[in-house]
């Protein structure tokens, strides 16, 4: 498995805690949560834009 790989399954790893983080934090009521979790999903996305194959 070359780095490449590795880095982009962390990263959608990553990806997939940000709504896990956004339900505890609608669920708590917590509106920094909820917003972080959401600018912290989006930030994960653009990382992984120039991870996409033939680009």
């Amino acid at each position: 498995m070359n780095r490449e790989r590795l880095e982009t399954y962390g990263w959608i790893l990553f990806l997939i805690c940000a709504p896990m983080f956004l339900i505890s934090g609608l669920r708590s009521g917590d509106v920094w949560t909820v917003a972080g979790s959401i600018a912290f999903g989006r930030g994960v996305i653009l990382f992984l834009v120039p991870a996409k194959p033939g680009k």
